[in-house]
């Protein structure tokens, strides 16, 4: 599925939603200030995506998803993206 416009991330929500219920409204509680870029991303590696797969859902480069990811870890205090994945997968 790709993430292209709002109307796609609003169906995307939606879905994610029916699997996994209040788990964006927890994400939102436990990090309020993640953009909605970092939200997508994170349901995304949520749902097991690699960086290929989440560049190509998302229509940005791999190097985009790559840098995102490193950002991320830092602006949640994680040492690494390996921690990253880890700490996702956990929420």
């Amino acid at each position: 599925m790709k993430i292209l416009t709002d109307q796609d991330w609003l169906v995307f929500k939606e879905r994610y939603e029916e699997c996994f219920p209040g788990f964006l409204d927890k994400l939102k509680e436990m990090f309020p200030k993640l953009t909605s870029g970092e939200t997508r991303l994170i349901l995304l590696m949520k749902l097991k995506f690699d960086n290929r797969e989440a560049a190509e859902s998302l229509g940005i480069s791999l190097h985009c998803v790559w840098r995102s990811r490193h950002r991320l870890s830092r602006k949640l205090g994680l040492n690494t993206t390996g921690d990253l994945d880890v700490f996702i997968e956990r929420l």
